[in-house]
């Protein structure tokens, strides 16, 4: 794993812990991006793409865990072991785990995000 990709489930880890995707889909919810809902959609799948080429791959998710079983810690000298949803990481397998489900977490947030962007719009018409 890479410095970007190590990067990147940091910022997953942040982005989910403070409920910025959440958020955003609420404020969608709330009509706060009426005015210009083509312009919330278009941000919206700018996000997933984002996401889309940063997120690891599965082989490289493979390959990370075997590290991490091995006893590689990913996480050294990071603030991942104050967030409480690593509490119940025993080992650096556990912790890169939990990682790994906060980033499927977030990928869904996102694309929930994106379909409810997308359906707002539609709704909108041209």
């Amino acid at each position: 794993m890479d410095n970007i990709e190590l990067d990147f489930l940091l910022m997953m880890i942040e982005k989910t812990g403070t409920g910025e995707y959440r958020d955003l889909l609420r404020r969608l919810e709330a009509g706060e991006y009426d005015d210009d809902l083509k312009l919330a959609f278009n941000r919206a799948r700018r996000l997933r793409r984002w996401f889309e080429r940063n997120a690891p791959s599965p082989e490289t998710r493979e390959i990370e865990l075997k590290q991490a079983a091995r006893g590689y810690d990913h996480f050294f000298q990071t603030d991942v072991r104050h967030d409480e949803r690593f509490a119940s990481a025993r080992t650096t397998l556990d912790r890169l785990t939990i990682a790994y489900r906060i980033v499927d977490e977030a990928h869904s947030e996102i694309e929930a995000y994106v379909e409810a962007a997308k359906e707002a719009a539609q709704k909108k018409g041209p």
